[in-house]
């Protein structure tokens, strides 16, 4: 994953969609009033898109599921992947997620139930 990327890419952090839409939000009244059209209609396509598949509202919930997640010793890219999907099986973590199978099933058992509490 991360060893796929270019060595100028090593400080960026992966993110949960719903967490690209406070960025975003922050860049909608500057892009929004554009005078590239074409550039505001991707940038209201992008978060239209957001908007209806980050399943996650609120920094705070956000923040709790990263923190949560952690807790398992899971990469940055892991977390940001599975409170992208928010998987609700084991098996569809596994499929959805491969590198997860390094862990025990117990412990994916307890992320899959802890997702429930978000999901």
């Amino acid at each position: 994953m991360k060893e796929d990327l270019p060595q100028e890419n090593d400080s960026l952090q992966p993110l949960m969609i719903s967490e690209v839409l406070y960025y975003l939000n922050g860049e909608r009244e500057r892009i929004g009033h554009s005078k590239n059209q074409s550039h505001a209609e991707a940038f209201k396509k992008t978060v239209d898109y957001i908007e209806q598949f980050g399943k996650l509202k609120g920094k705070t919930l956000i923040s709790d599921l990263k923190k949560t997640l952690k807790s398992y010793n899971l990469t940055d890219v892991e977390i940001a992947k599975i409170g992208s999907l928010l998987p609700q099986t084991v098996e569809e973590l596994r499929v959805l997620i491969p590198s997860v199978n390094r862990l025990d099933e117990d412990i994916l058992v307890r992320i899959v139930a802890r997702l429930q509490h978000w999901a």
